[in-house]
């Protein structure tokens, strides 16, 4: 073997590990993203939980809030905005991940099922036209579609509102 015939077989050599090597990348950006999806679904349903436990004290503002928008006092209203300023924004983040390849539709279809609700409500459509200014113009688009589909369908408004008593039990 002259030395010419080992620069080849090194050259090849090399470039088999260096295929290798890329191959093994790529394996582990794969195995990185997926856990960052996962990751990234399971903040998602962390923060939703702790938002949720946090509102408690507020689950009759919630619940009756966009039924009597029109009726809150300031600090009720104030209170219920920021509410669900903060929620609009959680699917805000979520509309993006699932945008970046981070969220499957999985994620932001429970979003949509609840904000088709919210929107259906007596009030629902006068919040968000109030306050869609807060918002990304993703998040925006997104709503104006789940808007078109609650002013063209027979959806249900959210169901969240105080169950009715008969005073006369």
């Amino acid at each position: 073997m002259n030395l010419s015939t080992l620069a080849q077989l090194g050259e090849f050599l090399g470039g088999i590990a260096v295929l290798i090597t890329l191959i093994y990348l790529a394996v582990q950006i794969k195995q990185n993203t997926n856990a960052l999806k996962r990751s990234s679904a399971r903040e998602t349903s962390m923060q939703n939980s702790l938002a949720l436990r946090a509102q408690v004290d507020h689950a009759e503002l919630i619940a009756t809030g966009f039924d009597e928008l029109n009726n809150l006092s300031v600090g009720e209203r104030y209170r219920f905005d920021v509410i669900w300023a903060m929620w609009f924004q959680g699917f805000e983040q979520t509309l993006e991940d699932e945008r970046l390849g981070l969220q499957s539709s999985e994620v932001t279809e429970p979003y949509k099922s609840l904000i088709r609700g919210i929107l259906a409500t007596p009030n629902g459509l006068q919040w968000w036209d109030e306050r869609k200014g807060w918002f990304n113009a993703s998040l925006q688009e997104e709503i104006e579609k789940l808007r078109e589909e609650v002013t063209s369908g027979d959806l249900s408004p959210l169901s969240v509102h105080r169950v009715q008593t008969n005073e006369s039990d």
